[in-house]
């Protein structure tokens, strides 16, 4: 019954053609270490963009929320992304009951 949320930014310079930028939640436990999201979200430079998992196993397996002891992001940028800079902004990540 557990929500889980969480926002980037990335500040930057629109993307080279034919690069791409996902973003997945990251979960870190005791018991399992770290744990990435089943899913990814494609994120374009100068927006804000949103991670929510209502309820949290729809972005996890149930067995992996066990004594989580940490939560954040993990940026991928792949393809012709040669060059490419930019700065990510987090704003909170939170896990609610």
């Amino acid at each position: 019954g557990r929500a889980s949320l969480g926002w980037i930014w990335v500040d930057g310079p629109a993307l080279p053609a034919g690069a791409k930028l996902t973003a997945q939640m990251v979960l870190k436990s005791n018991d399992k270490g770290v744990v990435v999201a089943k899913d990814s979200l494609n994120v374009t430079p100068q927006k804000w963009f949103e991670f929510r998992y209502f309820p949290i196993d729809q972005g996890f397996d149930k067995a992996d929320l066990v004594n989580v002891t940490h939560i954040g992001f993990r940026i991928t940028l792949s393809g012709a992304a040669a060059g490419y800079q930019g700065v990510i902004y987090a704003d909170h990540f939170q896990l609610r009951k």
